[in-house]
């Protein structure tokens, strides 16, 4: 009990740091989110799916991405598999915060639909099913970064921006036509529990894949300091070094 305690703070703690370490790109992407869920309603045509879908994405890109940049860039993994912690748990927490994204850009979108009738523009409008399936687009892509940042790194996971910039031109095109809109609203509610429930299983495979690439990148990295400590400590005994 008091281990799963324990690692429960480790957990908290590890999702902290990646707020605390990026405060200046995670204030600003709730900025920006905020923004975008506001701006799209002062539109000729206004589009609540884009709009809900750019929060999603601002948001992961100046938190979860920030973040990913800046541990790899600081060699802050290096300190974090050091410390008594599971290495699992470092991942499970970069998952956890891309999950906790959903839930602030919910909250901000729920924010900009008090704002907008202050100033008399209608409040923002999507469906359920909409929601869910957008929701279900975001954690499919959260799948792929986070596997492709933990398998290889960074700059190739960014690579997948390409991905956003697709899924925005289809969103933009398909849903600016409101039978369409409604098409996806009176979907059948089994089909949608279906489509979410195959990306968090998803979610899942690829947070499994993602800690078993970091655990054994940890391991080669302990093999090689190991064995770079065993040649110093040679050349130092041969007075080369």
């Amino acid at each position: 009990m008091k281990d799963n305690f324990n690692r429960i703070i480790n957990i908290k703690n590890l999702m902290l740091k990646d707020i605390i370490f990026n405060q200046k790109p995670f204030m600003l992407g709730i900025a920006f989110s905020l923004f975008a869920c506001i701006a799209f309603q002062f539109d000729s045509d206004p589009n609540p799916t884009l709009a809900l879908y750019m929060s999603l994405m601002v948001l992961f890109t100046n938190f979860i991405g920030k973040s990913c940049s800046s541990e790899e860039k600081d060699n802050i993994y290096n300190y974090l598999k050091a410390i008594p912690i599971r290495k699992t748990d470092i991942v499970l927490a970069k998952y956890l915060n891309s999950i906790l994204v959903i839930l602030i850009t919910f909250l901000l979108y729920f924010l900009a639909s008090i704002i907008l009738p202050l100033f008399g523009i209608n409040s923002l409008m999507i469906g359920l099913n909409l929601s869910i399936l957008l929701i279900s687009i975001y954690i499919l892509y959260c799948s792929i970064y986070l596997f492709i940042f933990f398998k290889y790194n960074y700059s190739s996971a960014q690579n997948t921006v390409l991905i956003v910039f697709i899924l925005m031109f289809i969103i933009l095109k398909f849903f600016k036509n409101k039978a369409k809109i409604h098409l996806v609203g009176i979907l059948r509610i089994d089909l949608i529990y279906i489509v979410i429930l195959m990306s968090l299983v998803l979610f899942l495979i690829s947070y499994k894949l993602s800690s078993k690439y970091f655990i054994s990148k940890s391991n080669k990295d302990s093999i090689k300091s190991s064995f770079n400590l065993k040649i110093k400590s040679i050349l130092e005994r041969m007075g080369l070094s």
